[in-house]
């Protein structure tokens, strides 16, 4: 039920265009474009997690996973660009103890740490951390205190 528009507008460059419930009407035409732009979607969206590309600078971000967590990252990776720097020394662990530096991995990756990347890492919860660079670890830390006022 959600479907996502992207489109040159003068005003506003190449924009994705949110198509939900809320809009009201759509007319489908025709009309050929007069004056098409080339557009190369893999390398418009190559830095991006999801569909919204913005402003925010492109960075290396390391993260580290959980022995579990790592695994289903090899799989399924967050982004093309993840590249694994450190296996977890122990990748079969019966019980998770989160403060054994041996069950954690780690991955990196060359993308935009905008909203859509934290709501990726904030889905991992735990299982996952953002070891650098600082200010984006501390942007979800700061998410998950703010979070976690509301339990309080």
């Amino acid at each position: 039920k959600h479907w996502h528009l992207v489109a040159y507008q003068k005003k506003l460059g190449i924009y994705s265009f949110s198509l939900d419930d809320r809009i009201e009407d759509l007319i489908i035409t025709k009309k050929k474009v007069e004056e098409p732009i080339a557009f190369n979607a893999k390398e418009y969206f190559k830095n991006a997690i999801g569909i919204l590309v913005d402003d925010t600078p492109v960075e290396t971000i390391r993260i580290k996973a959980a022995n579990h967590h790592f695994k289903y990252l090899l799989i399924k990776k967050m982004h093309p660009s993840q590249k694994i720097i450190e296996s977890p020394k122990l990748l079969d662990t019966k019980n998770l103890d989160y403060k054994n530096p041996d069950i954690w991995g780690t991955f990196e990756l060359v993308l935009q740490p905008n909203y859509e990347f934290l709501m990726e890492i904030l889905k991992y919860n735990r299982w996952v951390k953002v070891m650098s660079p600082d200010h984006v670890a501390e942007d979800v830390a700061n998410h998950l205190k703010m979070a976690l006022e509301y339990y309080q």
